[in-house]
């Protein structure tokens, strides 16, 4: 039996706004992700944010946030389809989905913590790198497609 404690819930369903004070958690008892706003140190998000368009990726940004303790060494990370310039993707199922690039991304998450906290918080205390891997070949249905990963951390400072 793992020692993982696993779960499902839809982080959509959490409200855009940071917990009052951090809540003592004991984990074994958790059941929906809202339970956690506030409380978690690391948030590893993998091929998630580019499955969404521009502004689905916000309030997406905007939840994930709103779990992460606002304190030094607190950091999300992950890795994603990006792209040099941010534009939308070339989506071969036609979904409407949106690429950042390692200009856009700290934008976003300026934006997300001038929401939650406050503007003087996402200058000072909100460091983001992001950097673009070099491309590399995918299959899709049978047509290769030149993909970029966008490697990326937010960290609390």
């Amino acid at each position: 039996m793992s020692p993982i404690h696993f779960f499902t819930s839809d982080i959509f369903d959490i409200p855009v706004e940071l917990a009052d004070t951090p809540p003592l958690i004991e984990i074994s008892k958790v059941t929906e992700i809202g339970q956690l706003r506030g409380a978690i140190s690391h948030f590893y998000t993998g091929a998630l944010f580019h499955l969404f368009d521009e502004p689905t990726q916000y309030q997406l940004a905007c939840r994930v946030a709103s779990l992460l303790k606002l304190q030094p060494g607190s950091v999300i990370f992950g890795r994603h389809q990006g792209l040099p310039e941010e534009c939308y993707i070339d989506d071969h199922m036609g979904r409407i989905r949106y690429g950042h690039s390692p200009a856009s991304w700290p934008k976003l998450w300026e934006k997300v913590f001038t929401e939650l906290v406050s503007a003087d918080f996402a200058e000072n205390h909100v460091k983001v790198e992001a950097s673009l891997t070099e491309g590399f070949n995918t299959q899709v249905f049978q047509a290769r497609h030149q993909t970029n990963m966008l490697i990326w951390s937010v960290s609390i400072i």
